[in-house]
Formats: C-alpha cells, structure tokens, sequence
C-alpha cells in the first residue's frame, strides 16, 4: 500500500499520522474502493511506512523482550511493542543483521483475536537507510504482498494522490513515473 509502490493498491492515511485517522480506504485494481478501520488502518499505516522500523519507538512507547522463535531458518529476537489502548504487537528482530523481519498485530473481532501478520525481506540499502523492498501481508482468508520497484526519499507529492475515489473513477492500475504529479 504506497502512493508509489509497485502495486496496485493505495491507501488514503499518509504513516506517520497515528494520532489523527480512524478511518481509511483501500483501492484495489478491478475492484470498488473499500472502507477500513481498527487494525486494517495500523496494517495500512505500517506498511505505507517504508521507514517503519525507524518509528518502532514513536509508535511503540512500551517494549518487552520475550524468549527469542525461528523464522524460517533464522533465529529472531521477539518484542513485546505495548501502546495505550492498543492491543499489543509483536516485533520479530533476525539475530545476525538486527532487521525487522515480522510484525504481528492483533484486532477485535466476534471470534476473538485476529493476526495481521506482516513480514519484511528483500532490504536494500537507499541513502544508507536498510529498506524493505518486499512486505507480505497475511491475515485470517487473505495474503498479499507488495514488491517495491524503487523507492526515492523526499521527493515531492500530490496531496491529491492521497484523495479517495470516487465511486465513478477507476482505481489506479499502474505507478506513475514521476510522483510529484
């Protein structure tokens, strides 16, 4: 979910607003525009922030350290990412490099506790920042995954870009090339 990300899909919250938007949308190619909330905007949020490990602290004022878990064939530290009425998350650290590798967050649902699980791979290096160029998403009947083309920081961008569909206008289908427009 970015503006400018090679995917088909957009979200209407910029990712460092955690304090103003409850609500968001999802625009998907083909389909009509979708509302979300609760940990659907979290999700949308974090993975819009292709910085997001550099917010861990922001977002998460409270962290615990549990017992390190493999992910896949890596040894991981594991966190407990506690804020103020918020369910908990947990942050999953690979061992060698120190790079976010998972982020599991949890929602209220009628069944009980629903996983948004988010996994981080593929970092490259842009302007000395580690960045993840692929960020799956699973959750409970769904898995997606973004993969980014190119990501290129402080470049100018439409605010319009961040403007809901209307239910007439077709969701975008392709990444423009240049994204101050």
């Amino acid at each position: 979910m970015g503006c400018h990300a090679a995917t088909p899909r957009t979200a209407a919250t910029p990712p460092l607003d955690h304090r103003i938007q409850r609500t968001g949308w999802v625009s998907v190619a083909g389909r009509p525009t979708r509302e979300t909330q609760g940990a659907d905007i979290e999700a949308a949020r974090i993975e819009a922030d292709l910085h997001f490990p550099l917010h861990i602290q922001q977002m998460f004022p409270e962290l615990r350290v549990e017992y390190p878990e493999t992910i896949g064939d890596r040894e991981a530290y594991v966190l407990v990412g506690v804020r103020e009425n918020q369910l908990p998350a947990k942050l999953y650290f690979e061992q060698q490099s120190g790079l976010l590798v998972r982020l599991v967050l949890y929602a209220e649902s009628p069944l009980g506790l629903d996983p948004v699980q988010m996994d981080f791979a593929d970092y490259r290096d842009v302007d000395g920042v580690q960045v993840p160029f692929r960020v799956t998403l699973s959750q409970p009947g769904s898995r997606s995954t973004v993969q980014v083309e190119d990501v290129r920081q402080n470049v100018p961008i439409d605010p319009a870009k961040f403007a809901k569909p209307t239910s007439d206008s077709p969701a975008f289908s392709s990444v423009p090339s240049n994204p101050a427009n």
